[in-house]
């Protein structure tokens, strides 16, 4: 019983910490909207997460399409 117990109190942990972790964006996000030094702090986490999608988006181009293209392009 305290097993079971122990797993929903671990849940309910994960989800509160979830809410907080969104609702803490929300703030910020709203803040960015109107205070100009944290808009440079989103376009500096919007170039960042940017760069990593693009690194990303290299990867899966570098190891399935250009093999294919070389194949067929030789």
């Amino acid at each position: 019983m305290k097993r079971a117990k122990k797993k929903r109190s671990d849940i309910s942990s994960n989800i509160s910490k979830v809410a907080y972790w969104s609702l803490g964006l929300c703030v910020f996000f709203v803040l960015a909207e109107h205070f100009e030094p944290l808009q440079k702090v989103f376009l500096f986490i919007d170039y960042g997460f940017k760069a990593i999608l693009a690194i990303f988006w290299l990867g899966v181009v570098g190891t399935i399409v250009l093999p294919i293209w070389a194949v067929f392009f030789d």
